[in-house]
Parts: C-alpha cells; structure tokens; sequence
C-alpha cells in the first residue's frame, strides 16, 4: 500500500517535484561522517609509538589530565578506518559500524572434529570462520594474495597439517603510563556509541579520549590493548577487505574477507554458497560444518540451466514498433522487438517461460499469460483485454507466529497489494484470517508487491503471471515480526529508535532495503563487506533530533529532518523516516541511499552532483523496476526534472556542483541526476562507476577528461544547454488516449487545469482517444454522452479518471513546454478524502492511459 505518499486534497504534488511532494523532493541527503570538535587551549601533547599485529603503526598523541591518560580520537578514527572500519566522531559520539568482534575462546567443529584454533568472528551478526585452521578439514592448501584480495582454496592430495596456534599470542598487559602533568584542557562527557560513557579532552582544537574507557570497550570486541616496553601494543587486529573474492578449486566467489593475526576469515554464508557444506552456530558460540552438500542453502534463485528458442507473431500487426515481453523462468522481465509484420523470435534461458504482454503503437501495453516450453511450436497471440481470477495464500516464514494472530491466524484488517508490472497500478484485496486471498485484475505479468499487517507495508516481490480466467498463485512466505527493537534481514540490521516504530515497521523497513539490495548489486556490482545498519525513526520530530545528537546545528538539523525521507551516514548506516516513507516510493529512497553507501566504500571525493545523480538513477531504476513501458518512464524522469526545466527556461541553473542539496531555487538533485542520466546514455553505468573509482586517486577534474574525453566544465554547460533546449518548446493541445477495460467503469470525468470538470457516460471496453485543448474544452469521442461541466478546485493539470462505489481515482496529464507527460495517478481509498499518490499509466478503475501525445 501506498500510505505515505497521501494528503488532504486529490493529489499530492508540489513545485520541487510534482509526483513526490515538497519536504521529499530531495529524497535524501548523504550527510558527512563527520563534526567538528570545538578548540581549547590544553595540556602538553605528547607523541607514543604504537604496534599493531606485531608492526609499527606511528605515534598516537596523548596527553594527561588528572591522573589519567587521553589518547587522541583522531588516531583511533584513523586506526578503525585503516582497519576497513566505519567510524565517525561528532564532537560528543564515537560511532563505529562493522568492527569485527573477535571470538578467541569459540572453536570450529567439521565433520565432528574439533577445531580448537578455528576462532570465529562476527559482524553485526555474521559468522566468520577462519578458513586457514580448517583448510586441513577440506584437504586444502590455502593461499592469500593480498595485492588481488583473493583467498584460494585447492584441494591438494593430502590433508595439510593444521595452521600454529601461535598466529593469535596471548600478552600479558600492565597499567596504563602514569600522568607526567597535570596541564587541564576543557572536559566533555562523550560516549562510544552502544558502549560506555567516557571523560573526553580538548587540546589544541583536537578531542582526547579517556584510554581507560577505550581499553575496556577493545576488550568487549576480543581485542587487548597494553602499554608496554614503552609503546602501545595492538597484538591481534582486523583488517576488513571489503571487496574481496572467494575461490575454492578455481570457482570464485565475491566476498567480504577479514585478515586477522595471519589468517583469513571467510562469512559461513559463503563457505556454504561456494561449497554446498551446512554450516551452523551452536548456543555457545562454536560453529559446526557439516562438509556434505546441503540441499537446504538458502539464497537467491538458481540461474535456470539451458535454453530454448521462442518463435510467433502477433495477430493483427501492420506496422513497426511491436513488442512483445517474456517473464522468464526465474523471474526476469525481458522485452522483444516484433518485426513490422508482427514475427518475433528470442531464446528464454530455462526450459519454460510466459509470454506476459504485447505492445503496439495504437493500443499500447496489453497483458496476457501465454506459456512456453521447448516443445511448443509457432505461438500467435491476439492483444486482446482479458480479466484474470487470482488467489493463493500468505504464509508465515518462520518464528513466532502465533505473535501476529490467535494459533498462527492472520490478524484482522491485512490488505494484500498486488502491483501491474505493464502500468504499475495497485490492486488490493483482504487476506482471510487463514492467509487466503483472491482478487479480479487485468490479465498480464504482476508483483504481489505488499502485504498490510498492523499498519505496515511488509514488501513481498514476488513476480508472477495471471492469464485469462483462473490462476492459483501457491503459498507465499512473509517473516514474521521481531519481538524486540532490532530486526535482522539478509543483509540488514534494522533497530528502532524510538518508542513509536513496531516491530511490524521493522520487518517492513528490512523487506524493503532488501529488494534495492538486489538492485543497486546488480547495478554497481559494488558488495558492502558488511551488514548496513538502519535507523527507524518514526516521525520528523525525532528524525531531526537525531541530526542534533549528531553534532549538527539546530538550524540544519531542522532542515535535514524537513527536507529529507532518509539519510546515508558513511558505507554502513542509513537513517529513515517512517513518516511519508511506502512501498513503492520506500524502494527509491532505500536503493537511493544504499546507493550512497556504496559509493562512499569505494570514494571518499566523490563530487556531490555525480553523487546524488548515480543514487538518483538507481532508485528510479528500483521503482520501475525493469517495466517495459516507455511512458511510465517518462512519467518518473518529467516529474523529477520538470522544475528544473522550468528554471532552464528563466536562464538560472547552477553550474553542476556549484550548489548543494538544499539550495533555494530548486531541487539541485534532479539536476544531478539528468546529468548522470546524460552520461549512462552516452558511455554506459560501467563507464560511470569507473570514474568514480579514479576520483580519488586523480581528483574529480582530472578524471573526468580521463574516462569520458571532455573537461568538467564543458560536460557542465552541455548539459546545462539541453536542459534549456528541452524548455523552449511551447505548450499547446495534448491527445490523451484511454483504454477502457472489460469490467470497468461505464462513465469517467476530465478536470482541467482551471477546475472545470466534464462528465462523459456510455463507456465500453475499448480505446478512447480525447483532445485537451489549451483553451480548457475537451474534444471527447463521438460515441460518449457529455453532461454538462462542474467546476471543482484548480490544481494546474488535467486530470483523467473516473469513480467506482465510493473509491475515486485519476491520472493527472501535464504538458510543459512542448513535452505532455503523465505526471501521476492518485487513487482515493473508499470514506478517505486522503489521496494516494504515484507514478502509474492506469488505475484500479478498469482505465488505462496508453499514449500522451503533445499537438502543435
């Protein structure tokens, strides 16, 4: 469901951005890692040598202040960091996402042989097993190559003895140095984040944290730190490679790799992915791999073995431009040109496969729900509207789920929302107390998108195929709920900020970051090392408070919490709103901000405009969601960029990067994103990314004539000067053509920009082609019955829709400068005046906008 995106009038738009409203017309900020610590005269700094792992690592500043020893916070950020390790200080808070925790008294059982040197490791609750102490178990010689990142695993012909203990010493520590003066700088109280409070210094302008309290919360995570032989020792210390890779017997395996006391740890999640063992943690911390292989591993779906050819026509073809879309065996959606005579033909991996939808240029995008196999022949379709019949049932995946209903039944008031891969419309309908379901929707190729339990949109995505008459879906998992604050996904830790997020929330905020997981992965080909850690806050109020307890200003903080859904801080954490924040636009602002963690594991100068644009483009991507249909596109590009255009045509954008997110003429960001936009058409995201990895090593200016063959400064001024050749058309009549489905309503209304409302009645299943003229009347097909007009409020668009019962919807038609666009549909649930805003071509009414077309 779409509640977030809702408001008191019929639609929901505002001058930043006409679909998304005003407050998330930025979308999203990526903040800095970082505040400033306020400067103060102090004590005498004093320069210790520091080893770590048996290594010089520099000198950190100390100072003494009351008997006890300051360690700067600027070497501990900088030992973290070098560690592969998110942290940020903000003046009060250390803050640290990632640190491995080591386990140094855990073993590792394989094949019921105990490995007592076998330590683990884990990352916000992923398991790390040390594969060099149990490469013996496999009969593997492992080797680390460190300039590839790359671990190899080779079965050798005998087993190899078992790695030294001695990789991991044990060192006895002594007291900390004593004070050698008694100088006193400012004291603040900070905190380590999720760990003890501690006394910090000021000196020079430079923030000094109590050792004591640093030696202690070390200690939590396995590792010791002592002062001896006059220095500082670290004997055992992680090294996180986030990007590393996997390979067991030549097959690889990207991977987040740990480097700890000469050994390599590997996640037993890709042990088990990269060789078919059963692995598991035991209530005392050990793990056990059973080394057979496992037919229960859980992960993404197999790429289907082989392939078969697809050969047919569409009935009815006479001209260029027909499509036709294929939903693949698993799960892809993927479109084929049709010759002019309506012959096509493509290979579909797997062995089976539905023919989903047919497009033409008169009638558009059609739905159907053809099979096909190897064994079928020619395949002739007819794009002909069809209704389809679904049902299926909703199960609980695991867990508790008697936590949810009485005996494991569905709580009252669970809405089930499936959503048209063809025009993205939502359909709804109730689930059952036993997880039933069923529903009448257009024939064609669709997501069970969302299911409602307790007021949150727990994100299913699960694509299937309804064709004409009846279709039994199966059962659907859905995970149940946490009973704590903290949700663990796949690849997620989600916790709770305050009393006003549930479980539910969650659960829902997890489902969502995992589908632009998957996305923004396959997009960038960029793998985090380790779990993002998600923030929920339920409203504005204590979402800005959060940017206060990070250091910012009142001012800013209040201006982040306003202008913001969510915001990446660093490669590990992302901080959400609930409130505004829904499936359909929750999965662009997860794969947005994703995005920017990202970006920032592989760049730390990355401009701001290639910064915003790339996460623009790949949260776009999430919402559309591989939809074959070209207007919906457009609708989601016009929208973003349609204010921009406006300020094109008055002559004062910025140059790219010259303003921030939060500049006051207009959304900078959809200014960024046309940009990248530009360069993905031109040279590819591939083309894109690699730009992004040389920025740090050539500085952004150097490397752009260096990857695209242009300065900066002239990519800006083009982009800048088709921005305003896209403004300089003129605004005149649009032909809106309408598909009326069979089952549908039997009148519908167009409202012009004034407010003026004409009623047509006689409605039939069919394509009906309108004329809105500049003037505001209507030129409506000879075969409908006009009433006369109404006047109703004025919103500065055409609105096209119609009303069944009590529910109202309608999509809003813009034209700007020569470009008609859809700008967005809105659907007013039964007794709500609120209405739910989004991107689609169609509405739940049976009514279905094919073609937008701007008359001179």
């Amino acid at each position: 469901m779409r509640s977030g995106r809702t408001g008191g009038t019929r639609k929901m738009r505002a001058v930043a951005s006409a679909w998304m409203g005003a407050a998330a017309a930025a979308a999203s900020v990526c903040l800095p890692a970082f505040a400033r610590t306020a400067a103060a005269a102090g004590p005498a700094v004093v320069w210790q040598p520091v080893w770590v792992a048996g290594h010089p690592a520099g000198a950190v500043p100390v100072v003494q202040a009351g008997g006890r020893t300051f360690a700067s916070v600027w070497y501990v950020l900088r030992l973290l960091r070098n560690a592969g390790v998110s942290a940020t200080w903000d003046g009060r808070v250390l803050r640290t996402a990632g640190l491995p925790v080591y386990h140094a008294q855990a073993a590792t059982t394989v094949d019921g042989r105990v490995y007592t040197q076998a330590h683990t490791l884990t990352v916000n609750g992923s398991v790390y097993v040390d594969l060099d102490a149990i490469a013996p178990a496999f009969h593997w010689s492992v080797r680390y190559d460190a300039r590839a990142k790359l671990i190899t695993a080779t079965t050798s012909a005998q087993p190899r003895a078992a790695a030294p203990s001695a990789a991991f010493p044990s060192v006895p520590g002594t007291a900390a140095p004593r004070a050698r003066t008694q100088q006193t700088g400012a004291t603040v109280r900070g905190r380590i984040a999720g760990g003890p409070a501690m006394d910090v210094v000021v000196a020079g302008g430079s923030a000094y944290a109590d050792v004591a309290v640093l030696i202690q919360w070390l200690a939590r995570a396995g590792y010791r730190m002592v002062w001896q032989h006059g220095r500082w020792e670290l004997p055992v210390w992680p090294e996180v490679v986030a990007d590393g890779t996997l390979a067991v017997d030549g097959v690889r395996t990207p991977s987040a790799l740990i480097r700890l006391g000469g050994h390599v740890f590997v996640p037993m999640s890709t042990l088990m992915a990269a060789t078919g063992v059963a692995a598991g943690v035991r209530p005392d911390g050990n793990v056990v791999i059973d080394p057979v292989v496992n037919p229960g591993v859980v992960g993404p779906p197999a790429k289907p073995a082989g392939s078969f050819p697809v050969s047919g026509r569409v009935a009815g073809v006479r001209t260029p431009g027909a499509k036709v879309a294929f939903v693949t065996a698993d799960g892809r959606l993927l479109t084929v040109p049709a010759a002019a005579d309506g012959r096509f033909h493509t290979v579909l991996p797997g062995t089976r496969g539905v023919l989903a939808g047919v497009f033409t240029p008169a009638s558009g995008w059609v739905g159907t729900g053809v099979p096909v196999s190897p064994s079928q022949g020619q395949v002739t379709v007819n794009p002909q509207p069809a209704l389809a019949r679904i049902s299926g049932r909703l199960v609980w995946s695991g867990g508790n789920a008697a936590a949810v209903g009485a005996a494991g039944t569905w709580p009252a008031g669970c809405v089930l929302d499936l959503r048209s891969d063809l025009t993205h419309a939502h359909y709804t309908t109730a689930v059952r107390a036993d997880g039933s379901y069923t529903l009448q929707v257009p024939a064609g190729p669709y997501e069970l998108w969302a299911v409602r339990v307790h007021g949150a949109d727990v994100f299913l995505g699960q694509r299937i195929v309804a064709g004409a008459g009846a279709n039994h879906v199966g059962a659907t998992p859905v995970p149940p709920a946490p009973s704590g604050p903290v949700y663990r996904s796949a690849h997620a830790v989600v916790a709770a900020q305050d009393s006003g997020v549930s479980p539910w929330d969650l659960v829902s905020i997890g489902s969502l970051f995992e589908r632009a997981y998957a996305d923004d992965l396959a997009a960038t080909g960029i793998r985090p090392a380790l779990p993002v850690t998600i923030e929920v806050f339920s409203g504005t109020a204590s979402y800005t408070q959060h940017f206060q307890d990070e250091g910012y200003a009142a001012t800013d903080a209040e201006s982040y919490g306003l202008s913001s859904q969510a915001a990446s801080e660093g490669p590990q954490t992302i901080a959400v709103n609930l409130d505004g924040l829904d499936a359909e636009w929750g999965i662009n602002v997860m794969a947005h901000e994703f995005a920017h963690c990202l970006l920032a594991s592989v760049s730390n100068r990355l401009p701001d405009w290639v910064n915003e644009g790339v996460a623009w483009e790949l949260g776009l991507a999430a919402e559309a969601d591989a939809t074959p249909n070209a207007l919906l596109w457009q609708s989601l590009r016009w929208s973003l960029w349609s204010d921009v255009i406006r300020h094109a045509r008055t002559g004062d954008l910025y140059a790219l990067g010259e303003a921030g997110s939060l500049a006051p003429r207009y959304n900078v960001e959809a200014q960024d994103d046309y940009a990248v936009y530009t360069l993905v058409q031109r040279f590819g995201m591939v083309k894109v990314l690699q730009y992004v990895r040389l920025v740090d090593r050539a500085g952004p200016t150097a490397a752009f004539p260096a990857v695209f063959g242009e300065s900066l400064r002239a990519f800006s001024q083009a982009v800048n000067r088709q921005l305003a050749r896209m403004a300089a058309g003129s605004d005149g009549a649009v032909a809106v053509t309408v598909r009326v489905l069979p089952g549908a309503v039997r009148e519908m209304f167009i409202s012009n920009p004034s407010g003026q409302t004409y009623w047509y009645t006689g409605l039939r299943p069919g394509l009906y082609t309108f004329v809105l003229r500049a003037n505001g009347s209507v030129a409506a097909p000879g075969s409908l019955k006009a009433l006369p007009p109404v006047t109703s409020a004025a919103d500065g668009t055409w609105d096209i829709g119609g009303q069944m019962g009590d529910m109202q919807a309608l999509v809003a038609i813009a034209r700007l400068y020569g470009t008609a666009y859809i700008d967005s549909t809105t659907v007013f649930p039964p007794g709500s005046d609120d209405g739910i805003t989004e991107p689609a071509t169609g509405v739940p009414l049976g009514l279905e906008v094919v073609r937008v077309q701007a008359l001179a």
